[in-house]
């Protein structure tokens, strides 16, 4: 047996690392039994639903959303993206985490673009105040975000997103150190999208 093979069958015999694998593949079939935001789109009493200035909060983040709208161009450009569409959902979002984070937001917010339920990840997360990108968002202090999402020409904007729970996995078998995984759906987000918002501070 090769020194690699051996490395990884003693990996597989640790017991964090059996740990880490069974706590992943639980979370696999959490997400799977629950059919992911297409199946909690068709029970949606499953599921918490919150409207505009109502506050939607995981283990990782409180966000409490404030508008929807459509536009023809990236918020922050100043001409239109010929041919091009965007839903953008703003919403305020603390970092509830004791680091700084700058993951998967993006993936944790989904938007159902078709109405089938299926998540579409935001394509960006922008700064509402600038519009730069997001980089990182320090521990407990509000930022005014816009989720942003491509649709279609002519295609209709629903006014559903989905919030995923992301929950703290004391240690990961690389580093040792504490990590955030994303868990089940956790929350339905329901506010009417209009052509644009009102000016709002963090």
């Amino acid at each position: 047996m090769q020194d690699t093979d051996r490395d990884v069958v003693s990996t597989l015999g640790h017991p964090l690392a059996r740990a880490a694998i069974a706590l992943a593949a639980l979370a696999l079939l959490a997400i799977a039994a629950l059919g992911g935001f297409r199946e909690a789109r068709v029970r949606q009493q499953s599921l918490p639903q919150v409207g505009a200035g109502q506050i939607a909060a995981s283990d990782a983040f409180e966000m409490v959303p404030l508008c929807a709208f459509t536009t023809d161009r990236m918020p922050g450009r100043r001409h239109p993206d010929a041919g091009k569409r965007y839903v953008v959902l703003r919403a305020r979002v603390v970092n509830r985490m004791e680091m700084d984070w700058s993951g998967h937001l993006h993936e944790d917010v989904v938007w159902p673009a078709d109405g089938s339920g299926r998540a579409v990840p935001a394509e960006a997360v922008l700064r509402a105040d600038d519009h730069s990108l997001s980089a990182q968002l320090p521990p407990r202090v509000p930022a005014l975000l816009e989720f942003v999402w491509p649709i279609a020409q002519g295609a209709p904007a629903t006014g559903r997103w989905g919030l995923y729970q992301r929950t703290r996995m004391r240690r990961t078998l690389d580093t040792g150190e504490n990590a955030w995984l994303q868990q089940a759906p956790g929350t339905l987000l329901v506010l009417p999208v209009g052509t644009h918002c009102a000016q709002v501070t963090a």
